[in-house]
């Protein structure tokens, strides 16, 4: 459908995505709910919902044998299943499975939700964001919305998630310009230009976590990937 053609089309809009399109494998999954809109609760086949503010979310479980119809069970795990909601509402979100194995990264199942949002600019940034940042790269957020320090254990789980399967390369907890997870990038001229650096706030706190850049899709869902993230 045309919904689909965009979903793709926007999930390949942003480097690197758009450079390595050919090593991917793109399934299109019809789903039919019994009602249209989300007035009738419980008619959607996927169980997707609305809550407060820009959450978004759906049935996980649903999702899933939808997905190994299409890749296979055995290439689940290599799966981002993105969900379109048919609603122009604003939100998005994306749920992160860890894989099966240590040190495999880029692997475990994700399934992103979003709406179609209200423009075609702000839908193809939301999916870059929820589908290519967090699903496929298994990137943080870089935004920062709550003024405090990141609590330890919070931080503790985001460490644990990086060690283990190699997760949040684009976030660190040290401002250290020679032992953050980026330093070689900083002495590289090729990115000179980027504005590359350390920079306070990010996995939703302002204190205690490093981004590598000012903004980027991780942060304002614009200003494309920094180069941490695209690697």
């Amino acid at each position: 459908s045309g919904i689909m053609t965009r979903m793709m089309e926007a999930f390949f809009s942003e480097a690197p995505f758009s450079s390595l399109r050919n090593y991917f494998n793109v399934y299109a999954v019809h789903v039919v709910s019994s009602a249209e809109g989300y007035e009738n609760s419980g008619a959607h086949a996927l169980g997707t919902w609305f809550g407060e503010g820009t959450q978004v979310g759906g049935d996980d479980d649903k999702c899933i044998p939808y997905a190994k119809k299409a890749v296979g069970a055995s290439a689940l795990e290599n799966a981002v299943i993105v969900v379109a909601m048919n609603s122009n509402r604003y939100g998005g979100t994306c749920q992160m499975y860890v894989p099966s194995a240590t040190g495999a990264y880029g692997d475990g199942t994700s399934i992103a939700y979003l709406p179609l949002c209200a423009s075609e600019s702000v839908f193809s940034s939301v999916l870059c964001h929820e589908a290519g940042g967090h699903g496929f790269a298994k990137l943080g957020d870089e935004y920062a919305g709550i003024d405090d320090d990141i609590p330890s254990s919070l931080r503790s789980r985001a460490e644990r998630l990086a060690d283990n399967y190699g997760w949040m390369k684009n976030l660190d907890f040290t401002g250290s310009t020679s032992k953050v997870k980026w330093a070689r990038l900083l002495e590289d001229s090729r990115y000179s230009e980027e504005g590359l650096g350390l920079y306070l706030g990010g996995y939703d706190y302002t204190r205690g976590v490093w981004r590598p850049s000012s903004i980027s899709i991780m942060r304002y869902n614009m200003g494309g990937f920094n180069a941490p993230s695209r690697e």
